[in-house]
């Protein structure tokens, strides 16, 4: 796998992995209330 290919592989995973983090500390903070 070229470097071209793999990058944004990379970069879009770490999006979303950022995302659903985010989003679930988003979830637990609410929650309670």
């Amino acid at each position: 796998m070229s470097v071209d290919t793999f990058a944004p592989c990379i970069f879009r995973m770490r999006q979303t992995y950022v995302t659903d983090v985010v989003r679930m500390h988003l979830e637990i903070f609410i929650q309670p209330k």
